[in-house]
Protein backbone atom coordinates (compact mmCIF):
# COMPACT_ATOMS: atom_id res chain seq x y z
CA UNK A 1 0.00 0.00 0.00
CA UNK A 2 1.21 3.32 -1.06
CA UNK A 3 0.99 6.18 1.61
CA UNK A 4 1.75 9.87 2.07
CA UNK A 5 3.18 10.67 5.66
CA UNK A 6 2.87 14.64 6.46
CA UNK A 7 4.44 15.91 9.51
CA UNK A 8 4.71 18.67 11.60
CA UNK A 9 7.28 21.70 12.58
CA UNK A 10 10.09 18.96 13.82
CA UNK A 11 9.43 16.29 10.39
CA UNK A 12 12.57 14.07 10.78
CA UNK A 13 11.72 13.62 14.52
CA UNK A 14 8.40 12.95 13.57
CA UNK A 15 9.91 10.85 10.58
CA UNK A 16 11.92 8.17 13.64
CA UNK A 17 8.84 8.39 15.63
CA UNK A 18 6.84 7.25 12.75
CA UNK A 19 9.73 4.51 12.32
CA UNK A 20 9.65 2.78 15.76
CA UNK A 21 5.54 3.33 16.04
CA UNK A 22 5.42 0.78 12.82
CA UNK A 23 8.34 -1.01 14.23
CA UNK A 24 6.17 -1.79 17.38
CA UNK A 25 3.36 -2.85 15.46
CA UNK A 26 4.72 -5.59 13.18
CA UNK A 27 4.30 -3.00 10.34
CA UNK A 28 7.04 -3.29 7.62
CA UNK A 29 7.69 0.48 5.84
CA UNK A 30 9.55 1.17 2.48
CA UNK A 31 10.37 5.04 2.10
CA UNK A 32 11.02 6.22 -0.83
CA UNK A 33 11.38 10.02 -1.14
CA UNK A 34 10.78 13.32 0.57
CA UNK A 35 8.16 15.19 -1.37
CA UNK A 36 8.93 18.27 0.89
CA UNK A 37 10.82 19.49 3.96
CA UNK A 38 7.33 18.00 5.61
CA UNK A 39 6.49 15.04 3.74
CA UNK A 40 7.37 11.37 2.60
CA UNK A 41 6.57 9.04 0.30
CA UNK A 42 6.31 5.29 1.24
CA UNK A 43 5.19 2.07 1.00
CA UNK A 44 3.83 -0.03 3.90
CA UNK A 45 3.30 -3.60 3.43
CA UNK A 46 0.25 -4.10 5.22
CA UNK A 47 -3.35 -2.05 4.80
CA UNK A 48 -2.75 0.76 7.64
CA UNK A 49 -5.81 1.92 10.18
CA UNK A 50 -5.20 5.19 9.69
CA UNK A 51 -7.29 6.34 12.29
CA UNK A 52 -5.41 4.14 15.11
CA UNK A 53 -2.10 5.16 13.83
CA UNK A 54 -2.79 9.26 14.05
CA UNK A 55 -4.30 8.59 17.87
CA UNK A 56 -0.85 7.00 18.30
CA UNK A 57 1.16 9.08 16.88
CA UNK A 58 2.27 13.10 18.43
CA UNK A 59 4.51 14.44 15.13
CA UNK A 60 2.40 13.06 12.06
CA UNK A 61 -0.69 15.55 10.93
CA UNK A 62 -1.73 13.38 8.33
CA UNK A 63 -1.90 10.18 6.69
CA UNK A 64 -3.49 9.96 2.68
CA UNK A 65 -3.31 6.70 0.89
CA UNK A 66 -1.93 7.63 -2.76
CA UNK A 67 -4.62 8.01 -5.17
CA UNK A 68 -2.10 8.03 -8.18
CA UNK A 69 1.32 9.19 -9.00
CA UNK A 70 2.00 10.25 -12.80
CA UNK A 71 4.41 12.56 -15.08
CA UNK A 72 3.58 16.31 -14.53
CA UNK A 73 2.37 16.00 -18.23
CA UNK A 74 -0.49 13.83 -17.50
CA UNK A 75 -2.04 15.44 -14.33
CA UNK A 76 -4.72 17.33 -15.21
CA UNK A 77 -6.20 13.98 -17.38
CA UNK A 78 -5.58 11.96 -13.98
CA UNK A 79 -7.05 14.65 -11.91
CA UNK A 80 -10.26 14.63 -13.97
CA UNK A 81 -10.52 10.63 -13.85
CA UNK A 82 -10.29 10.77 -10.07
CA UNK A 83 -12.94 13.65 -9.29
CA UNK A 84 -15.46 12.73 -11.99
CA UNK A 85 -18.17 11.16 -9.36
CA UNK A 86 -18.14 14.38 -7.24
CA UNK A 87 -20.34 16.86 -7.14
CA UNK A 88 -19.33 19.50 -3.60
CA UNK A 89 -16.40 19.54 -1.66
CA UNK A 90 -14.78 21.32 1.22
CA UNK A 91 -10.68 20.65 1.08
CA UNK A 92 -7.75 21.96 2.18
CA UNK A 93 -4.89 21.36 -0.11
CA UNK A 94 -1.33 20.92 1.74
CA UNK A 95 1.12 21.84 -0.95
CA UNK A 96 2.98 25.25 -1.54
CA UNK A 97 2.49 24.46 -5.09
CA UNK A 98 0.36 27.36 -6.97
CA UNK A 99 0.53 25.05 -9.85
CA UNK A 100 -0.31 21.81 -7.99
CA UNK A 101 -3.38 24.07 -6.72
CA UNK A 102 -4.07 25.96 -10.01
CA UNK A 103 -4.56 22.28 -11.81
CA UNK A 104 -6.95 21.32 -8.60
CA UNK A 105 -9.25 24.30 -9.35
CA UNK A 106 -9.59 24.26 -13.01
CA UNK A 107 -10.32 20.53 -12.87
CA UNK A 108 -12.89 20.87 -10.13
CA UNK A 109 -14.79 23.93 -13.01
CA UNK A 110 -14.14 21.81 -15.71
CA UNK A 111 -16.30 18.76 -14.07
CA UNK A 112 -18.82 21.56 -12.74
CA UNK A 113 -17.57 20.28 -9.03
CA UNK A 114 -19.05 23.18 -6.29
CA UNK A 115 -15.55 23.50 -4.44
CA UNK A 116 -14.45 25.70 -1.49
CA UNK A 117 -10.96 25.64 -0.43
CA UNK A 118 -10.69 26.00 2.89
CA UNK A 119 -7.10 26.71 4.91
CA UNK A 120 -5.39 24.03 6.78
CA UNK A 121 -5.93 24.43 10.29
CA UNK A 122 -5.99 21.47 12.27
CA UNK A 123 -7.90 22.57 15.45
CA UNK A 124 -10.83 23.87 13.48
CA UNK A 125 -10.71 21.05 11.06
CA UNK A 126 -10.21 17.90 13.72
CA UNK A 127 -11.42 14.54 12.12
CA UNK A 128 -14.42 15.91 10.34
CA UNK A 129 -15.16 14.57 6.98
CA UNK A 130 -13.24 17.48 5.31
CA UNK A 131 -11.37 16.02 2.89
CA UNK A 132 -7.57 16.81 2.64
CA UNK A 133 -5.45 17.20 -0.42
CA UNK A 134 -1.87 15.66 -0.67
CA UNK A 135 -0.52 16.96 -4.28
CA UNK A 136 3.47 17.41 -4.44
CA UNK A 137 5.77 17.37 -8.05
CA UNK A 138 8.97 15.81 -7.43
CA UNK A 139 11.51 15.14 -10.14
CA UNK A 140 8.98 15.91 -12.97
CA UNK A 141 6.67 13.65 -10.77
CA UNK A 142 3.33 14.55 -9.63
CA UNK A 143 1.93 12.67 -6.53
CA UNK A 144 -1.50 12.90 -5.10
CA UNK A 145 -3.13 11.72 -2.32
CA UNK A 146 -6.31 12.56 -0.24
CA UNK A 147 -7.90 11.58 3.30
CA UNK A 148 -10.47 13.21 5.48
CA UNK A 149 -8.96 11.76 8.71
CA UNK A 150 -5.77 14.23 10.37
CA UNK A 151 -4.40 14.19 13.35
CA UNK A 152 -6.73 16.55 16.21
CA UNK A 153 -4.42 18.66 18.50
CA UNK A 154 -7.36 19.13 20.48
CA UNK A 155 -6.60 15.98 22.12
CA UNK A 156 -3.08 16.96 23.07
CA UNK A 157 -4.51 19.76 25.15
CA UNK A 158 -6.68 17.65 26.96
CA UNK A 159 -4.19 15.90 28.17
CA UNK A 160 -2.54 19.33 29.45
CA UNK A 161 -5.51 19.55 31.00
CA UNK A 162 -5.71 16.39 32.80
CA UNK A 163 -2.78 17.53 34.92
CA UNK A 164 -3.35 19.09 38.04
CA UNK A 165 0.37 20.93 38.21
CA UNK A 166 1.71 22.48 35.66
CA UNK A 167 5.34 22.91 35.41
CA UNK A 168 6.36 24.40 32.15
CA UNK A 169 9.58 25.62 33.10
CA UNK A 170 11.03 22.18 33.78
CA UNK A 171 8.59 19.33 32.38
CA UNK A 172 8.64 18.01 28.38
CA UNK A 173 5.14 18.96 26.75
CA UNK A 174 2.95 16.40 25.99
CA UNK A 175 3.44 16.09 22.30
CA UNK A 176 6.84 15.63 22.82
CA UNK A 177 6.51 13.25 25.86
CA UNK A 178 4.30 11.61 23.53
CA UNK A 179 6.98 11.05 21.18
CA UNK A 180 9.92 9.69 23.30
CA UNK A 181 7.90 6.89 24.59
CA UNK A 182 6.93 5.83 21.09
CA UNK A 183 10.79 6.15 20.33
CA UNK A 184 10.97 2.80 22.45
CA UNK A 185 9.82 1.14 19.72
CA UNK A 186 7.88 -0.54 22.13
CA UNK A 187 3.93 -1.16 22.47
CA UNK A 188 3.55 -2.46 26.43
CA UNK A 189 6.01 -3.92 28.97
CA UNK A 190 7.33 -1.74 31.94
CA UNK A 191 8.43 1.63 31.52
CA UNK A 192 10.83 3.99 33.88
CA UNK A 193 10.97 7.34 33.88
CA UNK A 194 13.68 8.18 36.72
CA UNK A 195 13.63 12.33 36.32
CA UNK A 196 9.78 12.27 35.89
CA UNK A 197 9.05 15.69 37.56
CA UNK A 198 5.69 16.14 37.35
CA UNK A 199 5.18 13.22 35.49
CA UNK A 200 4.07 14.18 31.72
CA UNK A 201 5.97 11.14 30.29
CA UNK A 202 4.33 8.40 32.36
CA UNK A 203 0.82 10.34 31.58
CA UNK A 204 1.61 9.60 27.54
CA UNK A 205 3.15 5.84 28.70
CA UNK A 206 -0.11 5.18 30.63
CA UNK A 207 -1.79 6.27 27.23
CA UNK A 208 -0.43 3.94 25.23
CA UNK A 209 -0.48 0.99 27.40
CA UNK A 210 2.43 0.72 29.51
CA UNK A 211 2.80 0.17 32.62
CA UNK A 212 4.64 3.19 34.30
CA UNK A 213 7.19 3.75 36.92
CA UNK A 214 8.41 7.15 38.18
CA UNK A 215 11.24 8.04 40.27
CA UNK A 216 12.27 11.18 41.12
CA UNK A 217 14.16 13.06 43.89
CA UNK A 218 12.25 16.35 45.00
CA UNK A 219 9.91 15.44 47.98
CA UNK A 220 7.87 18.47 46.63
CA UNK A 221 7.06 17.06 42.67
CA UNK A 222 6.82 13.49 43.98
CA UNK A 223 2.90 14.45 45.50
CA UNK A 224 2.38 16.41 42.43
CA UNK A 225 3.32 13.79 40.11
CA UNK A 226 1.33 11.28 41.56
CA UNK A 227 -1.74 13.86 42.00
CA UNK A 228 -1.18 14.40 37.70
CA UNK A 229 -1.35 10.72 37.57
CA UNK A 230 -4.41 9.92 39.63
CA UNK A 231 -6.15 13.08 37.74
CA UNK A 232 -5.02 12.15 34.13
CA UNK A 233 -6.15 8.33 35.10
CA UNK A 234 -9.73 9.67 35.88
CA UNK A 235 -10.30 12.04 32.92
CA UNK A 236 -8.44 9.76 30.58
CA UNK A 237 -9.93 6.74 31.31
CA UNK A 238 -6.42 5.05 31.80
CA UNK A 239 -6.60 1.22 33.09
CA UNK A 240 -3.22 1.64 34.92
CA UNK A 241 -1.91 4.72 37.27
CA UNK A 242 1.28 4.09 37.70
CA UNK A 243 3.54 4.13 40.84
CA UNK A 244 6.41 6.80 41.65
CA UNK A 245 8.66 6.63 44.19
CA UNK A 246 10.97 9.15 45.86
CA UNK A 247 14.98 8.40 44.66
CA UNK A 248 18.03 8.92 43.32
CA UNK A 249 18.09 8.00 39.38
CA UNK A 250 22.04 7.39 40.18
CA UNK A 251 21.16 4.64 42.68
CA UNK A 252 18.35 2.51 40.59
CA UNK A 253 19.06 -0.61 41.98
CA UNK A 254 17.69 -0.14 45.71
CA UNK A 255 14.28 0.20 44.14
CA UNK A 256 14.19 -2.38 41.50
CA UNK A 257 15.08 -5.57 40.69
CA UNK A 258 17.63 -6.37 37.83
CA UNK A 259 16.63 -6.74 34.35
CA UNK A 260 13.35 -5.14 35.56
CA UNK A 261 12.36 -2.33 33.01
CA UNK A 262 11.74 -3.29 29.08
CA UNK A 263 12.00 0.84 28.69
CA UNK A 264 13.33 3.98 29.97
CA UNK A 265 12.25 6.77 28.63
CA UNK A 266 13.47 10.23 30.34
CA UNK A 267 14.67 13.68 30.07
CA UNK A 268 17.08 14.14 32.45
CA UNK A 269 18.62 17.14 34.76
CA UNK A 270 19.24 19.56 31.80
CA UNK A 271 20.87 21.85 34.37
CA UNK A 272 19.93 25.23 35.58
CA UNK A 273 17.28 27.44 33.79
CA UNK A 274 19.12 29.93 31.89
CA UNK A 275 17.92 33.47 31.31
CA UNK A 276 20.86 34.73 29.48
CA UNK A 277 23.48 33.32 27.52
CA UNK A 278 26.79 31.83 30.31
CA UNK A 279 30.12 32.42 29.24
CA UNK A 280 32.38 29.91 28.14
CA UNK A 281 33.33 28.84 31.29
CA UNK A 282 30.52 28.50 33.27
CA UNK A 283 29.00 26.22 30.47
CA UNK A 284 31.79 23.61 30.90
CA UNK A 285 31.08 24.05 34.33
CA UNK A 286 27.59 23.13 33.85
CA UNK A 287 28.45 20.17 31.40
CA UNK A 288 31.05 18.67 33.59
CA UNK A 289 28.66 18.79 36.58
CA UNK A 290 25.92 17.08 34.21
CA UNK A 291 28.38 14.74 32.92
CA UNK A 292 29.30 13.57 36.00
CA UNK A 293 24.94 13.22 36.82
CA UNK A 294 24.46 11.01 33.30
CA UNK A 295 27.21 8.96 33.58
CA UNK A 296 26.40 7.56 37.14
CA UNK A 297 22.80 7.12 36.55
CA UNK A 298 23.70 5.26 32.38
CA UNK A 299 25.64 2.41 34.77
CA UNK A 300 22.58 2.63 37.19
CA UNK A 301 20.39 2.30 34.11
CA UNK A 302 21.93 -0.43 32.16
CA UNK A 303 21.27 -3.00 35.47
CA UNK A 304 17.48 -2.31 35.60
CA UNK A 305 16.99 -2.84 32.13
CA UNK A 306 16.26 -6.15 30.43
CA UNK A 307 18.31 -7.26 27.51
CA UNK A 308 17.82 -5.65 24.57
CA UNK A 309 15.58 -3.25 25.76
CA UNK A 310 15.66 0.74 24.55
CA UNK A 311 17.15 3.49 26.75
CA UNK A 312 15.29 7.06 25.28
CA UNK A 313 17.55 9.70 26.61
CA UNK A 314 17.66 13.63 26.08
CA UNK A 315 20.88 15.64 26.93
CA UNK A 316 21.05 18.90 26.84
CA UNK A 317 23.16 21.60 24.75
CA UNK A 318 24.28 25.14 26.45
CA UNK A 319 24.69 27.95 24.01
CA UNK A 320 27.75 29.82 25.59
CA UNK A 321 28.23 33.90 25.13
CA UNK A 322 31.34 33.13 22.31
CA UNK A 323 28.78 31.21 20.64
CA UNK A 324 29.87 27.40 21.40
CA UNK A 325 27.24 24.81 22.21
CA UNK A 326 28.29 22.76 24.92
CA UNK A 327 27.02 19.02 25.12
CA UNK A 328 27.81 16.34 26.95
CA UNK A 329 29.34 13.38 25.42
CA UNK A 330 26.39 11.12 25.55
CA UNK A 331 27.82 8.09 22.87
CA UNK A 332 30.80 7.67 24.96
CA UNK A 333 28.96 7.39 28.49
CA UNK A 334 26.53 5.31 26.94
CA UNK A 335 28.93 2.73 25.31
CA UNK A 336 31.51 2.63 28.53
CA UNK A 337 27.91 1.78 30.43
CA UNK A 338 27.37 -1.33 28.27
CA UNK A 339 24.51 0.39 25.58
CA UNK A 340 24.88 0.58 22.19
CA UNK A 341 23.06 3.25 19.85
CA UNK A 342 19.86 2.10 17.94
CA UNK A 343 18.88 3.67 14.92
CA UNK A 344 15.33 2.59 12.80
CA UNK A 345 16.51 4.14 10.08
CA UNK A 346 19.76 2.77 9.61
CA UNK A 347 18.68 0.19 6.97
CA UNK A 348 16.39 2.40 5.14
CA UNK A 349 16.67 4.57 2.04
CA UNK A 350 15.66 7.54 4.17
CA UNK A 351 18.16 7.33 7.05
CA UNK A 352 18.01 10.70 9.89
CA UNK A 353 21.09 10.54 12.09
CA UNK A 354 20.73 10.47 15.97
CA UNK A 355 21.38 12.41 18.18
CA UNK A 356 18.24 14.52 16.56
CA UNK A 357 17.68 17.77 17.79
CA UNK A 358 14.82 19.58 19.30
CA UNK A 359 14.49 22.88 20.09
CA UNK A 360 12.36 25.61 19.71
CA UNK A 361 12.61 29.35 19.10
CA UNK A 362 12.11 30.19 22.65
CA UNK A 363 13.72 27.39 23.99
CA UNK A 364 17.13 28.61 25.99
CA UNK A 365 18.66 24.93 26.01
CA UNK A 366 19.17 22.85 23.05
CA UNK A 367 18.20 19.15 23.86
CA UNK A 368 19.24 15.95 21.90
CA UNK A 369 17.17 12.76 21.99
CA UNK A 370 18.89 9.34 21.72
CA UNK A 371 18.06 5.56 21.49
CA UNK A 372 19.96 2.99 23.18
CA UNK A 373 19.29 -0.68 23.11
CA UNK A 374 21.20 -2.91 26.04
Amino acid sequence: MRYIFYFGRNPKLSYLELLCYLEANKLNIAPKIWLSRNAIFANVEQKLNIEKLLSGLAGTICIAKLSFVCDVEEAEKMLEKNFADIEKIKFSLLTNSKEVKNWLKKVFRSLNVKFQEKRFVPHLIGNSKHEIFLGFIKDRKFYFARTNTISNPKEFIKHEKAKLHKEFEIASSVRLSRILVNLSCMLEGKLLDPFCGSGTILIEALYRGFKAYGIEIRPELVEKARENLASAAKLLGLKEKGEIFQGDARKLEKYFEQDFFDTIVTEPYLGPLIKRLPERKEAEKIIAELTNLYREFLKSAYNVLKQNGTLVIVSPGIKSKEGFIHKIHMKELANTAGFKPHNPSKSLSIKVAIPLEYKERWHKIYRYIYIFKK
